[in-house]
């Protein structure tokens, strides 16, 4: 391969990665999924999978619930609640800028990047705004109910077609006989 070819393949991967698709996930699916690291020459793309579909950025519409930021501004966190589970949205240094404004009880709407360090996961955001209608977090949840279900509250996925073969097979009615 000569040098234009691997420049035109390094440029088209970084634009690939610039145009990825934040998908709407309750905080849920993020705190109950592995995230994945598929390296490609000088690029790494971290993921998690939901229904079968890799997702890098995520977009999450949620309440601020508790707010961190060190004295010295090289660290600031706010955590997120979006009814389905609490999650850490994490900057270092000048990214700190990108939470210093919201207050806990605001509604914001992040898209970001799914992480993990030392076993928690959070997220590396991105974009931060605040959501003043309560109407639009009503309109979320009820677009994540449409495409994902509830959110799994305790860990296990229900198969809610298993649970409909099991209730067909308990319609018959068993006789009991007493002597």
């Amino acid at each position: 391969m000569n040098l234009n070819e691997d420049l035109f393949k390094k440029f088209r991967h970084m634009d690939e990665r610039k145009k990825l698709i934040a998908y709407k996930v309750w905080i849920n699916d993020i705190l109950n999924s592995k995230i994945y690291k598929e390296e490609d020459g000088d690029f790494s793309i971290s993921y998690i999978k939901v229904k079968d579909i890799r997702i890098s950025k995520i977009n999450i519409m949620a309440n601020i619930v508790e707010k961190f930021l060190s004295e010295d501004k090289n660290f600031a966190s706010i955590t997120l609640d979006d009814g389905s589970g609490a999650i850490r949205v994490k900057t270092w240094k000048e990214d700190t800028m990108k939470v210093e404004n919201f207050n806990v009880g605001d509604i914001v709407n992040i898209i970001g990047r799914p992480r993990t360090y030392n076993e928690e996961s959070f997220i590396v955001p991105e974009l931060i705004r605040k959501v003043d209608d309560p109407n639009f977090e009503v309109l979320r949840k009820l677009e994540l109910l449409k495409l994902y279900g509830k959110p799994n509250l305790n860990g296990m996925k229900i198969d809610h077609t298993e649970i409909k073969e099991e209730k067909k097979n308990e319609d018959y009615v068993e006789e009991i006989v007493v002597d």
